[in-house]
């Protein structure tokens, strides 16, 4: 019988709601995730709400950045020709092998302002895929 989640054995799916961003906002971190034990992550994905169309003059891109947030794991600019449909799941990060995750070890998400006015950030989901190391 499993007491905590640590004893669950298989796929966590750990989903962190993220509110729309104005299009000019600037350059912040958007979503952090925080490993509730010593884990593999499996992958990363974002999924948005709304329909993106992308943008080379102004536009946004997303980063996920490793615990001390100076190493960028994956990125995806929303440049003309990189588009989403809503509810489309948008994989982020999936190495060939899942990535040792300290207990309390953060993973976080960077949107990126590009040009002078932007693209909105429709209102989505971080979802982050695990399991017990």
């Amino acid at each position: 019988m499993s007491n905590t989640q640590h004893d669950l054995t298989g796929q966590v799916h750990d989903l962190i709601s993220i509110p729309d961003i104005a299009a000019n906002a600037a350059t912040n971190l958007v979503a952090v995730w925080i490993a509730p034990y010593k884990c593999k992550v499996s992958a990363v994905n974002w999924i948005p709400t709304d329909a993106i169309t992308g943008d080379n003059t102004n536009s946004f891109s997303l980063a996920l950045l490793d615990v001390n947030a100076s190493t960028e794991l994956a990125s995806k600019a929303y440049i003309t020709g990189v588009n989403a449909t809503a509810g489309e799941v948008v994989i982020l990060y999936a190495p060939a092998s899942a990535d040792a995750v300290a207990d309390n070890g953060v993973l976080r998400l960077k949107r990126t302002l590009v040009g002078s006015t932007g693209l909105a950030t429709p209102c989505s989901v971080l979802e982050v895929v695990f399991q017990g190391d």
